[in-house]
């Protein structure tokens, strides 16, 4: 259900980053620093 809502409040180069690297606190927070 989360992961719903984060797709819908995240840009999609955000929501692409996170696919390819995993779901990890790391890899969402680079994607949203590189954002």
């Amino acid at each position: 259900m989360s992961v719903v809502l984060d797709f819908a409040a995240l840009p999609p180069e955000v929501n692409s980053a996170r696919m390819y690297a995993g779901a990890g606190a790391g890899p969402l927070m680079a994607a949203a620093t590189a954002w």
